[in-house]
């Protein structure tokens, strides 16, 4: 009898190790940051406006010679919510709930979050009218999330640009998915169109937009038992 007591907290701890493992989950998504901009008249608009997307700010300062101007000088920013971590939180509570119980299986809190993101492309668009990032004077551009840096880029970055999250983006990541909510990003960025460009677009459209398109991959791993 003495030697099936102590064998009993052996097999149990057995089960426990058999019926662990590691849950992975993922998420893909693509973005765009899009700061846009009043192009109409002579350079000299600035506004802060707010939509669904967010709230924008912009200065402009022409550049004039005979009346003609030759240059516009835009300096800009863009505060909205770029990427939702909803869908991996629902996964992940999901994965760990059962029976009313949220944490049945593990704890959606503990989830191990990592990301790396790519910056895949950026234009400047007004109506049908798009210019590449070689058509600029000047274009510099820069992205953070609760001060941390996301992205920096000019009119010379290779792209497409792979990035890995530094600790500080990581960290508001991980923020937003134990609410399931939203990343919320700061853009600056820094334009000069010639004169021409500018008469060209408001051809098409009164407002332009610089817009950098992102793909991003989440991926978070769990301890469960089940």
């Amino acid at each position: 009898m003495k030697r099936l007591v102590f064998l009993v907290p052996l097999v149990l701890g057995s089960c426990a190790d058999l019926f662990s493992t590691n849950v992975t989950l993922t998420d893909d998504k693509t973005a765009q940051v899009k700061v846009a901009f009043n192009i109409a008249g002579q350079c000299n608009d600035h506004q802060t406006i707010m939509d669904d997307t967010g709230t924008t700010t912009w200065n402009e300062t022409p550049t004039v010679a005979d009346g003609v101007l030759q240059q516009c000088t835009i300096d800009a920013q863009w505060d909205g919510d770029l990427l939702s971590l909803a869908k991996l939180h629902d996964d992940a509570v999901d994965k760990c709930a059962s029976d009313g119980d949220p944490t049945a299986h593990c704890d959606p809190k503990k989830l191990d979050l990592e990301m790396s993101f790519t910056i895949t492309g950026a234009s400047f668009v007004a109506g049908a009218q798009k210019l590449t990032r070689d058509q600029l004077i000047t274009l510099t551009a820069r992205a953070t999330t609760g001060g941390a840096v996301m992205f920096e880029l000019d009119k010379s970055t290779a792209l497409p640009l792979a990035l890995d999250a530094d600790p500080g983006v990581k960290g508001e990541f991980h923020a937003a998915y134990l609410t399931g909510g939203k990343l919320h990003v700061t853009a600056v960025a820094h334009i000069v169109l010639s004169g021409a460009d500018v008469r060209r677009l408001q051809e098409q459209s009164p407002r332009g937009t610089l817009i950098v398109d992102l793909s991003s991959h989440l991926e978070g791993s769990i301890d469960a038992h089940l």
